[in-house]
């Protein structure tokens, strides 16, 4: 699960994209806009735009007949506290690491941190070491890939 390190209501929400069929959206998910145009939950190999902000589940004709658009805010500049597949140590700081799990609602990061990854790992609680600090690292805006 995602947690917000500060209040998200104060970043700028995203431009409303209509919400792929029968996605569910929880507060939290990372999300992106996949080849149809339509904004989905992010996948272990997907840029991401932003993070869900909104508890939604679209109908499985959602892209035709309601076109309901989930609230999102993009993800730059926002850090976020996501569960880890394992526990954080130092050595992990400063890494980048992928999604392992991303079922809405309790996405998980795949902490086999390497080179590049969706994510650029900047802490972790100490309390409780499978709780990881990112930022994004491959945000979907930019026309770039990591090298």
């Amino acid at each position: 699960m995602i947690k917000f390190l500060r209040d998200p209501q104060e970043e700028s929400v995203g431009v409303p994209v209509i919400g792929k069929n029968s996605e569910a959206f929880s507060v939290g998910d990372a999300v992106y806009i996949d080849s149809d145009g339509f904004l989905a939950k992010a996948t272990t190999s997907s840029k991401i735009l932003g993070y869900s902000i909104q508890d939604v589940t679209m109908a499985s004709d959602n892209q035709t007949v309601a076109k309901v658009k989930p609230l999102y805010i993009y993800a730059e500049g926002v850090e976020v506290e996501i569960d880890s597949d394992q526990a954080c140590t130092q050595t992990d700081i400063g890494a980048y690491a992928d999604l392992g799990t991303v079922t809405s609602g309790a996405q998980v990061l795949n902490l086999a941190a390497g080179a590049t990854g969706q994510f650029f790992v900047l802490g972790f609680d100490v309390d409780d070491t499978d709780k990881v600090v990112v930022t994004v690292a491959e945000p979907q805006k930019f026309g770039y890939a990591q090298s």
